[in-house]
């Protein structure tokens, strides 16, 4: 599908040049409904490093856009919150993608163009996808520990190894041995763990926890915490610790349980969901519905609205049209004074109706 968008976008160029512009919208509004069509099928997701650069084509030439500034060693550290997207379409070095709303768990990744009220429409070069589980995974240790993990969560390589990554889920930081099956940087959608902060039996502050006779990092580890008893091992109980997309079952000394603590229940949350900041132009305004085609600024389609908008106009070449500019994430504006030209997108309208535009 992205490939006949890529042909017909070369069908309106020379539409442009050798017949009406009457015809236009014509082409325009198949263009719209290939693009509603494919957003739809899309069920398959990727994590990117948050300093992927976005383009707006695919052409390492062209217009790109960053959530954050370009620094891939600072990106791909553990902790790191990678960027959610959702894949439209694959063409071998370029990936085709479009922001993911409302997925169904973050699982450490960080939304973006969040509320921006219009999805729009990107392409990122296949190096800058990150690793992640691409299915759900069960390890078992002979201990009596074991983890699960679903589909979404980032990784990062233990040592350069390519059996044994790290794994980092809201506050939860541990090791562990996946097969080449389990790893990729496409998955699919996957339903949450029943994360319990509130439920349980307390710990004393500091306590150890051990998957596979490995410490488990737990954020804030001088805190006491909530744990749901499993079974007495010896000196030890098996424990669980349950996040949105991991579920943990690991020892603890039998002297670090302590029943008679009262523990306040906070949840850690490594999952951020960037917010948007919207940029209008001063003069005339235009309002338009949801569901209404927006084009970068070189004439391809860049997206749709998903609300009512209100454009402002910009006049340039003696042409007015009417543009929006959103910031890609409000956490960039943390790293910065202001947002540079790279962390904001532009997008504009076409075929305006001059009798609905206000003054």
């Amino acid at each position: 599908m992205g490939e006949f968008l890529f042909l017909e976008d070369a069908l309106i160029h020379h539409l442009r040049q050798w017949t009406t512009i009457a015809l236009i919208p014509l082409v325009s509004l198949l263009s719209v409904a290939a693009f509603a069509e494919e957003s739809e099928e899309s069920t398959e997701y990727v994590l990117l490093y948050r300093d992927a650069a976005l383009h707006e084509a695919p052409d390492a030439e062209g217009r790109t856009h960053r959530a954050f500034a370009a620094n891939r060693e600072a990106a791909s550290a553990a902790g790191v919150p990678r960027l959610l997207a959702r894949v439209v379409a694959d063409h071998g070095r370029w990936v085709e993608i479009e922001p993911a709303y409302h997925y169904t768990s973050i699982c450490g990744a960080q939304e973006f163009l969040q509320g921006a009220g219009v999805t729009l429409r990107f392409f990122v070069a296949r190096t800058d996808l990150a690793a992640t589980v691409r299915r759900p995974v069960r390890v078992r240790h002979d201990d009596g520990t074991s983890v699960e993990l679903q589909p979404g969560i980032p990784l990062e390589t233990v040592d350069g190894r390519r059996d044994r990554y790290l794994v980092f889920d809201e506050d939860l930081r541990f090791e562990v041995e996946l097969s080449s099956e389990d790893v990729g940087h496409v998955f699919a959608a996957a339903g949450d763990f029943e994360s319990r902060w509130l439920d349980g039996t307390p710990t004393k502050p500091g306590s150890d926890f051990f998957l596979g006779g490995e410490s488990v990092g737990i954020g804030e580890s001088d805190r006491a915490r909530t744990v749901e008893v499993v079974r007495e091992v010896g000196d030890q109980y098996l424990v669980s610790l349950n996040r949105a997309c991991t579920k943990l079952v690991v020892a603890v000394d039998a002297t670090d349980l302590d029943p008679s603590r009262e523990v306040f229940a906070y949840g850690s949350c490594c999952a951020q969901s960037g917010t948007i900041r919207g940029y209008g132009f001063a003069g005339p305004t235009y309002l338009a519905e949801s569901g209404t085609p927006v084009y970068w600024p070189g004439g391809d389609l860049a997206g749709v609205t998903t609300r009512a908008m209100r454009f402002g106009a910009s006049t340039e070449d003696r042409l007015t049209t009417f543009c929006m500019s959103t910031v890609i994430v409000d956490n960039a504006l943390h790293e910065g004074a202001l947002p540079d030209e790279d962390q904001t997108v532009h997008f504009c309208l076409r075929d305006v109706d001059p009798d609905l535009v206000e003054p």
